[in-house]
């Protein structure tokens, strides 16, 4: 079984509780063998990342 762990990271101008999250998990749950992810949000930088794992 092969895995691929995914990084994505976004830059955002608003705070990480005010972002419309709907729209970028229902994009995200479009890539074929996505099984989990994990948002993060850097401190005072308005930076986004997430982890995912694809089978």
């Amino acid at each position: 079984m092969n895995k691929v762990f995914l990084y994505a990271e976004y830059q955002v101008s608003i705070p990480f509780t005010e972002i419309d999250w709907e729209p970028i998990n229902v994009d995200m749950k479009k890539f074929p063998g996505l099984k989990s992810k994990t948002w993060l949000s850097g401190v005072n930088t308005n930076s986004l990342g997430v982890f995912g794992v694809i089978f």
